[in-house]
């Protein structure tokens, strides 16, 4: 009888300890407070929060959710997130227009600067075959006036005007093969590769078996001799650089 009596107080220690506590206007208004009263640190504000546990003397089970920092509040998007980042792109990178293209994205800048290059190549030849080579292969002989031309500087380049314009054609070329344009990836580097080699095979046969006929007329061919191979070789060079990108 006197053990059941001292083991009164102990039994009555377990039943207060278990007893939920109290609901009050505090705990209601502010759930996600600690267990001593102070406020939880604001880590994540836009993570629904979840009531502490009704039994404070007990360790939460694995079932249990335990209580997350932040006022409660639902989740609609992700876009509530106050902490959500967009993804960090520079302002040039930004202002690249850019085209998705089978999964592949397209550069328009890139493959604008490659067609401007090749065609301002075939546009300088063009101009100086027909308004200042005339000038540039002028002699002096007597009787004979030089040629008029609306461009003194362009026939003062003489030959140098094919480099310009075949350098240009090269470099377009070369700017071409990159994988952000069509003849980059894909099959466009076989088109590519294998254009430029039957190009510069091609011209280079022309000139062996026709352009060193003197009753053949071929422009620019013509003009530039022993050069020629030097032409036919930069195409075959060109290509390679297109074989480079070939998976």
């Amino acid at each position: 009888m006197l053990a059941a009596r001292r083991s009164s107080p102990f039994a009555l220690r377990a039943v207060v300890a278990n007893k939920a506590p109290a609901t009050t206007k505090a705990s209601a208004a502010a759930p996600c407070q600690t267990r001593d009263g102070r406020p939880r640190p604001r880590v994540a504000s836009w993570v629904t929060c979840v009531p502490a546990s009704r039994h404070p003397g007990r360790p939460t089970s694995g079932k249990t959710r335990r209580p997350l920092p932040g006022p409660a509040r639902a989740v609609t998007t992700l876009t509530d997130d106050p902490n959500h980042k967009e993804p960090a792109v520079s302002k040039p990178a930004a202002r690249k227009p850019t085209v998705t293209v089978s999964g592949y994205e397209t550069s328009l800048l890139r493959c604008a600067i490659a067609v401007l290059l090749v065609v301002a190549g075939i546009v300088w030849m063009t101009v100086y075959t027909h308004w200042a080579m005339d000038a540039a292969n002028y002699v002096k002989l007597p009787g004979i006036k030089k040629p008029h031309t609306p461009l003194p500087w362009m026939s003062d380049l003489k030959k140098w005007n094919y480099v310009i314009g075949f350098g240009l054609i090269f470099a377009g070329l070369i700017a071409a093969a990159h994988p952000k344009t069509p003849l980059g990836r894909g099959r466009g580097v076989v088109v590519g590769m294998l254009g430029c080699f039957l190009i510069g095979l091609i011209w280079i046969v022309t000139y062996y078996f026709v352009g060193q006929d003197a009753s053949v007329h071929i422009p620019v061919m013509d003009q530039l001799n022993q050069m020629n191979l030097l032409v036919g070789v930069g195409f075959m060079a060109v290509g390679f650089t297109y074989a480079t990108k070939w998976e």
